[in-house]
């Protein structure tokens, strides 16, 4: 089995972490109903597909950040390879939406934001990890 090189590890990583954050970010947009008594003001729909499309940017960037971190470790303990393809594009994709969905179900934590971003980060490293073990290719004894 040929070694991935670091292009075809990073192109489905970069690709597929920010298109799947920005196809949740579109489909929140969508589906985020703005209240009656706010209709009134001019731009607001333009400007929570602005929010969404930030919020789930810096998102992305943390899964990045994380499932690079991931497969680094990953292949130093010798576990699995770095993900390249069709599939780590797939996984990369999923995770954002994932991590995403998870926090809009998560109780509220109200204006907690040390709570918010400790529940985060723990999405994103068990959400990366999970995928990463599973759909990952194992190294190869030879």
């Amino acid at each position: 089995m040929p070694r991935p090189t670091l292009g075809a590890w990073m192109r489905p990583l970069l690709l597929g972490t920010f298109a799947g954050g920005w196809a949740f970010a579109a489909a929140s947009a969508s589906l985020h109903r703005i209240p009656q008594w706010l209709a009134w003001l001019p731009y607001l729909t333009i400007g929570k597909w602005v929010l969404w499309f930030l919020a789930l940017t810096g998102l992305a960037i943390a899964q990045l950040l994380v499932f690079a971190a991931i497969d680094v470790a990953l292949l130093k303990l010798k576990v699995r390879t770095l993900p390249t393809g069709l599939r780590a594009f797939a996984v990369a994709f999923v995770a954002t939406p994932l991590v995403g969905l998870s926090l809009r179900l998560w109780p509220a934590l109200g204006w907690n934001v040390g709570a918010w971003f400790l529940t985060a980060m723990a999405l994103l490293a068990g959400v990366g990890l999970a995928l990463r073990v599973v759909f990952g290719k194992q190294i190869d004894a030879s």
